[in-house]
């Protein structure tokens, strides 16, 4: 999900899944104004819609941004395209096996719990590869 994205997504109907476990957080002045901005504007969404949305947005960023290093002397393979893909690590890499890790976790918590819900339309994993890029150091 990117933040350009979010004014489409608030403005469509919503069938996001939500964790059965619950947050608090104290936020800053600065940013509790800005959600209440956004509350008005968007007043069919919810303000877990709204830090949902905006935190999805940030985290994928995120995990585009932390860096990463190709590692080994040769490629492990080649893509369609005909780019390098090499075996990497970094903390782009680590956030993105933890994502996935803790994204099992919730999942099968649901299921045992028997809350689990279909998966919204469009989804798209949270956790997107690293491998084929170029690394970032």
């Amino acid at each position: 999900m990117n933040t350009k994205d979010l004014h489409t997504i608030w403005n469509a109907p919503d069938n996001s899944r939500l964790t059965t476990k619950q947050y608090t957080v104290r936020l800053p002045i600065r940013v509790a104004a800005q959600l209440a901005a956004l509350s008005e504007m968007y007043p069919r969404k919810t303000m877990t819609d709204l830090i949902g949305d905006i935190l999805a947005a940030g985290l994928d960023q995120l995990g585009e941004d932390l860096p990463t290093k190709n590692v080994g002397e040769k490629p492990i393979g080649y893509r369609e395209d005909g780019e390098a893909e090499w075996e990497q690590t970094g903390p782009g890499v680590t956030f993105a096996q933890l994502s996935r890790k803790y994204l099992h976790e919730f999942e099968s918590d649901e299921s045992r719990n028997g809350k689990a819900k279909s998966p919204e339309k469009g989804s798209h994993d949270p956790v997107k590869t690293k491998r084929g890029r170029k690394s970032k150091q």
